[in-house]
């Protein structure tokens, strides 16, 4: 049989810690497990980059299987460039940072990756998706619960992290 492939979007606002997780990522894995660090320039402006990582998770039912990660940018400007790339996408990772007053922002963001997976369309619940809630220890535990309310996620997985340690960032 031959290798089975699979792309995850790390999807969020600027800031959230998308390229902070995927660089945790890379730190932790065994190198055999994963490839090196890339920077995607978009096809739309070469001037914007996303981040990839190849993770090799071996022999599953005996075809070996292939993770591509990839970070998309988060600035105001590059939702183009985060539309881009959720083509042909197998499952997303939203990012969500727990920081005070980011709530506005967040919802936002799912409103837009909503339209852009609409665009290809597929619908958001059709897809596999995990909520990393991320910078976990600057959150009050009660605010993490409102966004969570807010979202409307219930059937995601949920994990925290704290991706600038590690926290949690490979279990997600």
């Amino acid at each position: 049989m031959g290798e089975a492939q699979a792309r995850i979007v790390l999807w969020g606002i600027a800031g959230a810690g998308k390229s902070t997780t995927l660089r945790t990522i890379h730190a932790r894995l065994r190198p055999e497990s994963r490839g090196e660090l890339v920077r995607l320039p978009s096809r739309l402006d070469p001037t914007v980059f996303a981040e990839s990582l190849a993770i090799s998770l071996g022999d599953l039912g005996g075809r070996a299987m292939q993770l591509e990660v990839v970070a998309v940018p988060g600035g105001d400007d590059q939702a183009m460039t985060r539309k881009q790339l959720l083509d042909q996408v197998d499952g997303v990772i939203l990012v969500l940072d727990c920081s005070p007053g980011r709530i506005d922002a967040i919802a936002a963001a799912l409103d837009e990756l909503r339209g852009s997976l609409a665009a290809y369309g597929q619908p958001l619940e059709a897809l596999p998706l995990v909520l990393q809630y991320n910078k976990r220890d600057v959150a009050d535990p009660f605010a993490i619960e409102a966004l969570h309310r807010r979202i409307g996620l219930r059937d995601a997985a949920v994990f925290e992290t704290i991706a600038t340690t590690g926290h949690g960032a490979l279990p997600t």
